[in-house]
């Protein structure tokens, strides 16, 4: 495991959730969805600087659905689009870890999984903390 890039990430996802909330971005619908859509091109530069094609279709393939997730959540209710959100940003973690996995030759540099890792986990779990602060309580009394 390499803790530094682990370290750098948890600081880079602090850092985007500072700035988007102080640039009042949390409150507009598309801030995080297209943070979210950005992800998977960063596997599609890699494969074209490792000038492997397949690899390049494999990362287009699979990030659509991270694209998808990301435009509809945009276009859903805050509450969903937050839930959404925080599947997306959890998901691509999950497939930073995994991506050695299902690929064999993976073209994101080694320690790639936990920076970006870290940084797509934490952005989830902050999108479940909003998802709770901004979930209307319902008085059962």
């Amino acid at each position: 495991m390499n803790t530094t890039a682990l370290m750098v990430g948890v600081l880079v996802a602090w850092l985007i959730i500072y700035r988007f909330n102080k640039a009042g971005y949390e409150k507009r619908q598309w801030a995080y969805s297209l943070l979210l859509a950005t992800f998977p091109v960063y596997y599609w530069v890699f494969a074209v600087y490792a000038k492997d094609g397949s690899a390049l279709l494999n990362e287009i393939l699979t990030g659509v659905f991270f694209i998808a997730t990301a435009v509809v959540a945009c276009k859903a209710s805050r509450v969903s689009g937050l839930l959404l959100l925080a599947l997306g940003f959890i998901g691509h973690g999950v497939y930073d870890v995994i991506h050695l996995s299902l690929y064999r030759d993976s073209v994101a540099p080694s320690w790639w999984p936990e920076f970006c890792g870290s940084i797509d986990v934490l952005l989830g779990v902050y999108m479940l903390y909003l998802l709770h602060k901004y979930t209307p309580k319902t008085n059962t009394s």
